[in-house]
């Protein structure tokens, strides 16, 4: 289950894709963030905060506009 939603993913991210594709990519990255949980350090408030913006990364780099910084 991830940690954050599509609107706090567009609260650091200007994105064109809908919630149902930012969704996607905030599943890929609380999957990788759940199998790195014990080498981060099981806080879940560093936890959330990775899935985040590694979530916002993603999106950024697959909204095809690619104009700002994360």
């Amino acid at each position: 289950m991830s940690r954050v939603t599509p609107s706090e993913v567009k609260a650091i991210v200007t994105t064109a894709l809908d919630d149902a594709t930012i969704q996607l990519w905030i599943d890929g990255s609380s999957a990788i963030v759940d199998r790195n949980a014990p080498c981060i350090g099981g806080d879940e408030a560093l936890l959330t905060k990775v899935e985040l913006y590694l979530s916002a990364h993603n999106v950024h780099l697959n909204s095809g506009t690619n104009k700002g910084q994360i």
